[in-house]
C-alpha cells in the first residue's frame, strides 16, 4: 500500500515538474508564404479589369497599422500580422467569387492562407477581447472592403458590380499582403 502511495505521488509531481522540462516551441510564421499566396491573388484575375475602372474606389490601405515605432513589441507585430492574413482570410471565404477568376489558383490561396494563418495563431496569444491601437485601425480597414462587396453585390446590374467588387478587394487584398510582408522583413519575423 505504501508502495503504491509513493507510485502516484511521483506520478504526480513527474505532471506537474513535466512542462518545465519540454523542448520550448519554435514560432515559425513561414513569411515566405505571404508572397507566395500574395501571387496567387496576383494570379486570380491578372491586371484590374478596365470594366472596373469606373467602380474602382480608393481605400487607403493603413500604413500606420503596419508600422514599427521604437515602442513596438514583437508580439503585437506579430498580432498584426495575424489579424492581417485573418482579415483577408474571412473575406475570401465569403460569397461567390468571380467566375473568371481560376479555381485552381483560388483554392491554392485558400489553402497557403489558411495554412500560415494556423502557423502564425501559434505565435501569439489570440484573446477574445475588442481590438485595439493598429487592430482597430485594421479591423475598421477590413469593414471597409467588406462592405464593398455588400454595396456592389445588389442593384439591377449586380453581376457586373459583384465582379467589380471583387476585383478591388483583391487589388486591396494583395496592397495588404504587401504591406503584411514588409511588416514581417522589417520585425525579422518568419
Amino acid at each position: 500500500m505504501a508502495f503504491e502511495n509513493v507510485f502516484v505521488v511521483c506520478c504526480i509531481v513527474l505532471c506537474l515538474w513535466s512542462p518545465t522540462f519540454s523542448m520550448p516551441t519554435t514560432c515559425r510564421m513561414l513569411g515566405h508564404l505571404t508572397q507566395i499566396h500574395k501571387q496567387q491573388l496576383i494570379d486570380l484575375g491578372g491586371n484590374f479589369p478596365e470594366q472596373c475602372k469606373k467602380e474602382n474606389v480608393a481605400i487607403a490601405v493603413p500604413l500606420d497599422a503596419y508600422e514599427i515605432t521604437g515602442d513596438s513589441k514583437i508580439e503585437d507585430i506579430k498580432m498584426t500580422v495575424y489579424e492581417a492574413l485573418n482579415h483577408v482570410n474571412i473575406i475570401f471565404l465569403s460569397g461567390q467569387k468571380p467566375a473568371t477568376w481560376n479555381k485552381t489558383n483560388l483554392d491554392i490561396f485558400h489553402n497557403i492562407l489558411h495554412r500560415q494563418i494556423q502557423r502564425v495563431k501559434q505565435c501569439v496569444q489570440v484573446g477574445d477581447g475588442e481590438p485595439q491601437g493598429s487592430h482597430l485601425v485594421l479591423k475598421a480597414y477590413f469593414e471597409k472592403l467588406e462592405n464593398i462587396l455588400k454595396d456592389k453585390g445588389t442593384g439591377v446590374a449586380s453581376a457586373t458590380y459583384r465582379f467589380c467588387a471583387w476585383e478591388i478587394v483583391r487589388k486591396e487584398a494583395v496592397n495588404s499582403l504587401t504591406q503584411v510582408q514588409l511588416l514581417m522583413d522589417k520585425a525579422e519575423i518568419h
